[in-house]
């Protein structure tokens, strides 16, 4: 008991600010009076200065957060830069418990910006510190699990479906990141609900979500979709709240995918992929029932997109007229929403599933002209930009073969025949490309797991 006691303590004192230890300090001198008041008012006037220093740094820690919160690329930087100067303070100041919160929104910042590496490094500081406090604290259990959950996701950031990935050694690499970050989501989740958090925008739903989309890379669709409806039913299935849409999105994505690997059970996938788009729609504040409204958000335009491939899968008239509608108004809105370097990945599957729309409704000239912008967009874009984009090499192969099916069956053979020659070749060249695969140190958790879980 002593020494456990001694070690609290150690742990305690270690925990403790620099402005903390003055007033300690200060306190010691005071109650020996006498000959240390002197002492006694030094330490007390040190304590002041470290205070309000420690106070001018957590108001520039909060200032951080506000512009995370606020979005955009030019906020996320400036979150990024009063985020390291105030961790950089908080480091002189030995303040643990400020630096673990500050390591933590880095990590959340450098996930939105897809800055992994440096992301990580902030992810792993932020669980080692929150490790040590949760042992003197146990209310830091919450932000604990928050750090795990999230370098798990930065971690996963950029892996594409694990069948995309051509090199074996790349494979066995991303697919040992997947299980590794499928350790900290189970051990964030499990503190969550030791603590009997369950949903919240930063609750075990949220865990939840993670993991389904961990699965979705390792392209486990039915173990997916089952995390992203527990997730659904922990937040309580609102139509509000924005962990809800992201719910919602993934559940509906999984059950897309679903649609496509079992045939049979093919259009109760899609009826119910539709529905959960729709829902996702909705708490994103958009109308889901009217096919030209414009999106206002990536999510939204993401989601509207979706949607419309598992409309188009449906194959009911009604459905396609809807979906072409929809893709129609996606493509005029792109370059608004969408970031500069990814236009041509999302021109070129809108194009795609255009000329789809257009043939299943009969109207080849139409087809055929979004057919040749398809192509087009594939001739000007370079190597290094589709292995770059996440899922790029895997969307071309599919958009260009779903396009030569398609040339060989109309009636114009010889400007088809010109055209399917430009896509062998196309196809040619993506078949030759490889996937990039982020460069991801991978690191063995099962110590730190083991002494996570040991916390009473």
């Amino acid at each position: 008991v002593r020494r456990k006691i001694q070690t609290m303590l150690r742990q305690w004192a270690d925990s403790i600010n620099s402005a903390e230890k003055y007033e300690l300090l200060a306190g010691i001198f005071e109650a020996a009076g006498g000959d240390f008041l002197d002492a006694a008012q030094v330490y007390y006037n040190k304590a002041s200065e470290k205070k309000s220093r420690l106070i001018t740094t957590q108001n520039v820690l909060k200032s951080g957060k506000i512009h995370y919160k606020e979005g955009g690329r030019e906020k996320l930087y400036t979150a990024k830069n009063e985020l390291e100067k105030a961790l950089k303070e908080f480091k002189e100041l030995s303040s643990i418990a400020d630096q673990a919160e500050a390591c933590l929104q880095l990590l959340l910042v450098h996930n939105r910006l897809g800055i992994v590496k440096e992301g990580i490094k902030y992810g792993e500081k932020a669980v080692d510190l929150y490790r040590q406090l949760v042992e003197i604290d146990s209310s830091k259990i919450f932000e604990l699990a928050q750090a795990l959950r999230g370098l798990a996701l930065i971690s996963i950031r950029g892996i594409p479906d694990v069948s995309t990935i051509i090199k074996i050694e790349e494979k066995e690499h991303c697919i040992k990141i997947l299980e590794e970050a499928t350790k900290l989501c189970k051990v964030s989740f499990e503190l969550l609900r030791r603590i009997g958090n369950r949903s919240g925008e930063r609750g075990g739903g949220q865990t939840l979500n993670v993991l389904g989309v961990i699965k979705l890379r390792l392209e486990d669709y039915i173990e997916a979709e089952k995390c992203f409806d527990e997730f659904l039913n922990l937040s309580g299935r609102s139509r509000f709240l924005r962990e809800s849409f992201q719910g919602y999105r993934n559940v509906a994505l999984s059950e897309y995918n679903l649609a496509l690997k079992e045939p049979g059970k093919k259009k109760d996938w899609l009826d119910k992929a539709v529905i959960n788009y729709d829902h996702a729609i909705r708490c994103l504040g958009g109308d889901p029932k009217i096919p030209n409204q414009q999106p206002r958000s990536r999510d939204e335009f993401n989601t509207r997109y979706n949607r419309s491939c598992a409309k188009m899968e449906r194959a009911e008239p009604e459905d396609i007229e809807f979906a072409m509608q929809e893709l129609i108004t996606l493509k005029s809105v792109a370059p608004n929403i969408v970031p500069s370097h990814e236009i041509w990945h999302w021109r070129a599957n809108i194009l795609s599933a255009l000329s789809k729309a257009y043939s299943k409704l009969d109207r080849d000239e139409e087809a055929l002209r979004c057919t040749k912008e398809l192509v087009q967009e594939y001739e000007r874009v370079e190597n290094k930009d589709i292995e770059k984009q996440p899922f790029g090499i895997q969307n071309a192969k599919q958009n260009l073969q779903s396009a030569s099916i398609w040339l060989k069956q109309i009636a114009k053979a010889k400007e088809a025949e010109d055209l399917d020659q430009k896509i062998t070749k196309q196809l040619e060249r993506i078949n030759n490309l490889s996937q990039s695969v982020p460069s991801i140190p991978l690191k063995d958790w099962s110590t730190v797991i083991s002494q996570i879980e040991q916390i009473e």
